[in-house]
């Protein structure tokens, strides 16, 4: 799952109007490593855009954590379930 801050969706093709900036990007894997769906909410650091309009898909799946201290923080909410969702 890729997301920018004016991205609608992952993998969208779509073009920022003329009044609208990305202002960063992350990759997130909404599965962990057993299949689980996450839950609760997920806080990501973003990486800069750095002068590009898309978001990288195929960039690293791990947070930015060089900008720790001046990189926008995005909070993603996975709504709690009481059995976890597997994806197999």
């Amino acid at each position: 799952m890729s997301a920018a801050a004016s991205a609608a969706s992952a993998g969208s093709e779509r073009v920022l109007e003329s009044n609208e900036q990305a202002i960063g990007w992350v990759n997130f894997h909404p599965f962990d490593f057993k299949g689980e769906l996450a839950s609760g909410n997920v806080s990501l650091l973003l990486w800069p855009m750095n002068g590009v309009q898309e978001a990288n898909p195929i960039g690293t799946s791990v947070e930015n954590i060089e900008g720790h201290h001046s990189a926008i923080k995005l909070t993603v909410g996975f709504v709690p379930r009481r059995t976890p969702l597997f994806h197999r």
